[in-house]
């Protein structure tokens, strides 16, 4: 079993050997020590640093902040030393990166005591002297400000500007620039005028720039921290003041950069930082043993406030190629790299949504075709319906009113649009005449039987508005191409006039019947009379002699036999019809003739009255019509009697 165990431990040693301990106290560790403050500036460099920093994969940052803007004396610089120093007593540094002049002077006096002789890296040193750093391990970027550039761009943008107005400070470094932006104008633009900014409050700043003058003027920043008043002026209050500037202000100040700067080439934190790293990673690489040389070129960078040129006109196509543009309208590449996917899913669905609206579009242009066709067509239908001259009247399957024309509106009394959607037998109220009670109309067997249906005689409309009209009417189903029945189209006429004139001639008939008929009668009895009459009086000649009362008896009957003789010739008067012709008659003797007939043919019960009080009773007419008409009337007035 031992030796079991020991194979195994040979075999594991073999091929699984021993992890390495952890090796996290052996990783690089570098210093990064800012002569201010936390800002812009220095959180532009930080970030250069960290954007080198990061490529490699194990470097341990320490940041420290001297803050020497507002404490700068010679106390408070010894009572940092002795933190640092007691902070990193056990941390030995592989680097140190400095940025600006302060905090690179105090890790070069005390580099030893600090950092126990590590090497020392800066940025954003404006006042370098090679002599400082020779056979010493310190090498760095120093920061200095392209002016000529700047300017060149300046005057090429603002070919009418002529003086420029320097914002300028009292501070070492803001004398010290201006020195070197006048070397640059003496040397390559004399012509341009100077107004120097320096003695001046930061109101009185604020209001110069508020009255420079466009296109003749342009303004150059340097720095301006502190006024004449002694007044501190911070970023933003600058600002404030550039963004109220009626002409762009120009410099080489990256923080003033969306603080209403337009641009120029710029120092760049960013750029310091990042070269500042650079060389420290080639140190750390070597482990110390390569000191890179110092870059005596500035990473300077033309950077423009594109919200700011806007502002001023002043044209992007003028600015240097490598310029570094802030808030810039995005291009369609920029939002083509950031946003691929979605403007592929886009488009799809843009050109889908194309796609189906020329669909769409080709769909409404049909059916408006097809609406135009359709209205064409019910115009024309209507046009139709409209000059028919028999009423005509549309329903749907449901005996629902679609359509009418002005016939069937005028019979009925309802107008279309009072109709339509009503029920049939609503609008077609009609009855039989002869017992009064309602009849429906022929839809319910149109609709059975598919067949054309016709209505009753002696069937009466009664319009909406009360009119009694006797109509003539049959019924029709609408289908449609595959034969269906959709409904029913009624077509009907007013007949009232010629069922009257009908009646009229049938009268007429059976009174020329009844005519002819008294006028036989008449005669032949007429002839009987005659007989009778001429024996009376041939009787009257033989019996001249004879008793009063024989002779009073064939009296008697002489005078009835005058009688009747005077009621055939009515009845003969009568059966001629207007023989005789027009002229002047006794209206009273017509209607005394007339009732004679009118007593003998009338029920008993029946009273005749008359009054006659005409006082102008001569007349011009055609006796036996008025004598026709009377007799009527009063055979009208018999069936009108129910008892």
């Amino acid at each position: 079993m031992q030796r079991i165990a020991l194979l195994t431990l040979f075999f594991l040693n073999v091929f699984f050997p021993a992890f390495p301990a952890d090796t996290s106290d052996i990783h690089p560790k570098v210093l990064i020590l800012h002569s201010y403050h936390k800002a812009d500036w220095t959180d532009n460099i930080l970030d250069g640093i960290h954007a080198v920093m990061s490529e490699r994969t194990h470097v341990d940052l320490y940041i420290e902040y001297m803050d020497t803007k507002e404490f700068n004396h010679p106390e408070y610089l010894n009572s940092l030393r002795d933190t640092l120093k007691e902070k990193y007593k056990h941390i030995s540094f592989d680097a140190v990166i400095t940025s600006d002049d302060t905090a690179w002077l105090f890790a070069m006096e005390y580099e030893d005591v600090l950092f126990n002789g590590a090497p020392i890296v800066f940025c954003g040193v404006n006042n370098f002297d090679p002599e400082l750093i020779r056979g010493r391990k310190v090498t760095g970027v120093i920061e200095k400000g392209d002016f000529k550039p700047t300017l060149d761009y300046i005057f090429k943008a603002l070919p009418a500007c002529k003086q420029l107005l320097v914002i300028c400070d009292r501070t070492r470094t803001g004398q010290i620039n201006k020195q070197n932006l006048l070397e640059v104008l003496s040397g390559s633009f004399p012509d341009i005028q100077t107004v120097f900014l320096e003695d001046i409050s930061y109101g009185g700043l604020k209001e110069r720039l508020i009255r420079a003058r466009p296109g003749k003027e342009a303004a150059f920043f340097i720095s301006f921290w502190q006024d004449n008043t002694g007044r501190a002026v911070f970023p933003e209050d600058l600002a404030a003041a550039f963004r109220e500037s009626q002409v762009p202000v120009f410099g080489r100040s990256e923080w003033m950069i969306n603080r209403g700067m337009t641009g120029g080439k710029c120092v760049s934190g960013f750029n310091q930082g990042m070269v500042a790293a650079r060389l420290a990673k080639q140190i750390i690489d070597s482990q110390g043993k390569t000191i890179p040389p110092v870059i005596l070129d500035s990473p300077n960078q033309f950077m423009f406030d594109c919200l700011e040129l806007k502002k001023h006109s002043l044209s992007l196509r003028q600015l240097p190629e490598d310029a570094l543009l802030f808030n810039k309208p995005p291009s369609f590449s920029d939002i083509y790299h950031d946003y691929k996917i979605f403007i592929w899913i886009s488009t799809a669905l843009l050109l889908l949504l194309v796609i189906s609206v020329i669909f769409l579009i080709i769909d409404t242009m049909k059916r408006r075709l097809m609406e135009k066709a359709l209205r064409r067509s019910q115009k024309n239908l209507q046009v139709t319906l409209q000059s028919i001259g028999d009423a005509v009247i549309t329903t749907d399957n449901n005996s629902l009113i679609t359509n009418m024309n002005a016939v069937a509106e005028n019979l009925t009394g309802w107008k279309l649009i009072d109709a339509a959607g009503k029920l049939l037998d609503e609008v077609l109220n009609i009855i039989d005449s002869n017992t009064r009670k309602k009849v429906s109309s022929p839809y319910t067997q149109v609709m059975k039987s598919g067949r054309i249906m016709a209505l009753p005689r002696h069937t009466v409309l009664i319009s909406r508005d009360g009119r009694h009209h006797m109509i003539a009417d049959s019924g029709a189903p609408i289908r449609d191409e595959k034969n269906n029945v959709l409904g029913v189209v009624l077509v009907f006429r007013d007949i009232t006039e010629e069922f009257y004139r009908q009646q009229e001639r049938a009268h007429s008939q059976r009174m020329d019947s009844i005519g002819r008929l008294a006028g036989g009668i008449a005669h032949d009895f007429n002839n009987m009379l005659s007989g009778i009459f001429g024996s009376v009086e041939l009787l009257k000649l033989k019996l001249l002699n004879a008793d009063e009362e024989i002779l009073q008896l064939l009296s008697i009957i002489s005078k009835s036999c005058q009688q009747a003789a005077e009621l055939t010739r009515k009845l003969l008067t009568f059966s001629r019809k207007g023989l005789e012709g027009a002229g002047n008659r006794d209206l009273h003797k017509l209607i005394n003739d007339s009732m004679d007939i009118l007593s003998r043919t009338l029920d008993r019960k029946i009273e005749l009255i008359k009054e006659l009080h005409a006082d102008d009773h001569i007349i011009f007419c055609d006796g036996p019509q008025i004598q026709n008409a009377i007799l009527n009337l009063g055979l009208n007035a018999r069936d009108a009697m129910p008892k």
